[in-house]
């Protein structure tokens, strides 16, 4: 009988097939809240694609449990009500970052992007990397100063806090870079900061307050390899950033196999991911649709038959949608 204490927890993220039929997806694995030991191998996994097992690799796996983290937060004057009780922000919000600040391993590290009409971020130029470290008690008391310091004040832009928090990230040296999202509001520019993100090999992790949902957010988080998660009162804040800071510090791989399907266009294709781990099992299942065969440039077989008198029958065939 499997022990109560153990869980096991699987992510993955859009299947990428802007390469097909190369397939990709990210994903994270952590076992008992952190990352498993020993890592995932091809051997604890079983994909299929449309119910036919697929030839898979994992590649780039990071067990570094070392990240470049930057804490995108919303600094306008709706956080007081999704996060606050309409006058300040609650206790629970500050303490909800020491959770996650807590559980940083050492080595990593991490940074503040505060929007609201503008951005501002810190520790900036104060750090020689623009970057607080972990495991440092002068660096947390000095982030949660900046955290306190906002007046939460003022409109929302969210993709320009992205866009910021993706520019402090972009030379990092770590393999694992991270936007931490807290917003009660969405991205806008969806599609054009997922191909940001996406380029820049930066995952998505968001943190919504209060009781609306954002299904904007959900999609560009998932599409990341992150994870989308709803803090709807103060009881939830602290427990919401510390799944997601589990997951931030568990195993990330990528995902790499070839369609073999003989007919794959104009159709959806479902992915089903099963891992297996100590006992535990987890499955997450993926769609991709793929449109016309953009590879087909072979032209159709022309024939044509003689006249009787003065016109011809030309005829173009194709077995079409697969050659």
């Amino acid at each position: 009988m499997t022990g109560f204490s153990q869980r096991l927890n699987l992510v993955t993220s859009t299947p990428r097939i802007d390469s097909f039929p190369i397939v990709r997806l990210k994903m994270t694995a952590t076992y008992n809240g952190s990352l498993p030991q020993p890592g995932i191998l091809p051997g604890d996994m079983k994909i299929t694609e449309d119910n036919a097992p697929v030839n898979f690799q994992l590649l780039n796996c990071d067990e570094s449990r070392q990240a470049a983290i930057v804490f995108c937060i919303d600094a306008s004057t709706s956080m007081k009500s999704s996060a606050g009780d309409s006058w300040d922000m609650y206790k629970a919000y500050y303490s909800s970052f020491d959770k996650f600040i807590n559980l940083m391993p050492a080595g990593s590290r991490y940074a503040l992007a505060a929007f609201t009409d503008g951005v501002v971020y810190y520790p900036g130029l104060a750090h020689a990397t623009g970057f607080y470290f972990s495991q440092n008690a002068a660096d947390s008391m000095d982030f949660q100063f900046k955290l306190h310091s906002q007046s939460f004040f003022g409109g929302t832009d969210v993709d320009s806090g992205i866009k910021v928090s993706a520019r402090l990230l972009e030379y990092q040296p770590f393999q694992n870079k991270v936007i931490v999202l807290v917003t009660d509001d969405h991205s806008i520019q969806t599609p054009y900061i997922d191909s940001l993100l996406n380029a820049m090999g930066i995952t998505l992790y968001v943190m919504e307050t209060g009781v609306d949902p954002s299904p904007l957010n959900q999609i560009l988080t998932h599409s990341t390899g992150g994870l989308y998660m709803q803090a709807r009162d103060s009881a939830s804040l602290v427990p919401v950033m510390g799944q997601l800071a589990e997951l931030v510090f568990g195993e990330h791989c990528v995902i790499r196999y070839p369609s073999t399907n003989p007919c794959p266009w104009l159709k959806m294709h479902d992915i089903s991911l099963t891992l297996n781990y100590k006992g535990l099992s987890r499955n997450v299942t993926e769609q991709y649709n793929l449109g016309r065969n953009i590879f087909d440039f072979d032209p159709p077989q022309i024939s044509v038959i003689s006249p009787l008198y003065t016109n011809r029958i030309v005829q173009a065939v194709e077995n079409y949608p697969c050659t």
